[in-house]
């Protein structure tokens, strides 16, 4: 979304960004992304799943920044 839909790795094979990955590379904060936004990318990114944000959280968190989330996208039982 922040990036209007520009390719991540573009140009570079699947086994070089899977190594740039593992080594801790992690993509930079796009322009039009706040800080506070890109921080909450970077923790969805995490290597175990356990550390990641919960739906419930990123929920929470976007809902505060998009007031009519929740007419847009439907919650039930989300953890």
């Amino acid at each position: 979304m922040y990036s209007l839909g520009e390719a991540p790795y573009a140009g570079e094979g699947g086994v070089d960004t899977i190594k740039k990955i593992e080594d801790g590379y992690r993509l930079p904060r796009p322009n039009m992304c706040s800080e506070t936004t890109y921080d909450m990318m970077t923790r969805c990114w995490y290597y175990n799943p356990k550390d990641r944000p919960t739906f419930r959280i990123l929920k929470d968190f976007f809902t505060s920044d998009y007031s009519n989330l929740n007419e847009l996208v439907s919650f039930e039982n989300i953890e």
